[in-house]
């Protein structure tokens, strides 16, 4: 993640040089404040113990990540020079299925589960830097911290039998509650503003298991109409 970031603040740095004659003659961008979102999002674990470490999508054994879809609210508050907050309040659906029919929580459950259901909230808290390349173009970034809350996961097999609980309870792998630093690139046009963001796990989420260390990381790419 951290060379990607590198490669991205290069080219962003290069294009903010390249128009830097806009702010000194005052272009006057046509600002969004709230929008509708909707989105692809993706997370996988870095499971840690001594020296070793290896990443999985925490479900199923060949899984290397966990997809989903994301939706919700985008905010924007606005200060001078191009900086300004921006918020969130986003819902978070993953699933999953079971293809190796070999489930990571054997310890706690019996059967070998065909699918699997998450649901979460996420709410980021970040600053932005944008770059208006027209009144109605612009690219920027932004970043900081989120947090995100995982409701309820829910396991079930083909003929109807399930298993659900809330993360965090005795029966839980991971914790419910995780915060990550959170770096994204945008653009907007018109309307339509599009965000790629990377967020890194900050907490351990270590609950039921063996390991030492568990991070959740996470890759969002969404879509959302600003007004």
């Amino acid at each position: 993640m951290k060379e990607k970031i590198v490669l991205f603040l290069i080219l962003f740095v290069s294009i903010t040089c390249s128009k830097a004659q806009d702010y000194v003659t005052d272009v006057r961008y046509d600002e969004k404040y709230i929008g509708i979102s909707l989105g692809y999002v993706n997370q996988n674990f870095k499971y840690v113990t001594g020296d070793y470490s290896m990443t999985s999508g925490g479900i199923w054994e060949n899984d290397k990540k966990l997809h989903g879809f994301t939706m919700g609210l985008v905010g924007q508050v606005p200060f001078d020079f191009g900086i300004g907050l921006y918020l969130g309040m986003n819902m978070e659906i993953y699933g999953s299925s079971n293809n190796s029919k070999h489930s990571h929580h054997a310890q706690t459950v019996d059967e070998a589960y065909d699918s699997y259901t998450e649901i979460a909230f996420n709410i980021p808290i970040h600053l932005y830097f944008k770059v208006p390349l027209d009144s109605d173009i612009a690219l920027g970034l932004h970043t900081g911290i989120g947090s995100t809350i995982t409701c309820m996961t829910l396991y079930e097999d083909t003929k109807g039998y399930y298993d659900s609980w809330t993360p965090n309870s005795e029966d839980s792998e991971f914790k419910n509650f995780n915060l990550t630093y959170d770096f994204a690139l945008f653009m907007e046009i018109y309307c339509i503003r599009l965000d790629v963001q990377w967020d890194d796990g900050l907490i351990n989420m270590v609950n039921l298991t063996d390991w030492d260390k568990i991070y959740r990381n996470k890759f969002t790419a969404k879509l959302s109409f600003m007004f």
